[in-house]
């Protein structure tokens, strides 16, 4: 009687490597969420430019990139600022929406 030789895994095999590939996958997704926001991310931008105004008493004018255009926006010495609604800021916060929440 001859033997035919068995290929394939077993079950013990494929629960491992499934196990493996879901922990690298939840480590992989939590170092992408803690890393910073971009420095072109107008919410900081508005933000950095908004405590430099206060602190040093002077109006700061700047210019934003939010999708494809450009936004021009003036801070205060006061914290008032003007800004067209394409930066998308809470009113009394002046921080962007995704950070208000």
């Amino acid at each position: 009687m001859i033997r035919q030789r068995v290929s394939g895994f077993t079950l013990i095999e494929l629960v491992i490597a499934v196990a493996l590939i879901g922990l690298l996958a939840s480590v992989a997704t939590l170092s992408v969420r803690r890393l910073p926001p971009p420095p072109y991310d107008p919410a900081r931008v508005v933000e950095e430019s908004s405590r430099v105004a206060i602190a040093q008493g002077r109006t700061i004018a700047f210019v934003v990139r939010v999708g494809d255009g450009l936004v021009h926006a003036t801070v205060w010495p006061d914290g008032s600022m003007l800004a067209d609604s394409a930066v998308h800021l809470e009113h009394l916060s002046s921080l962007g929406q995704r950070d208000a929440r």
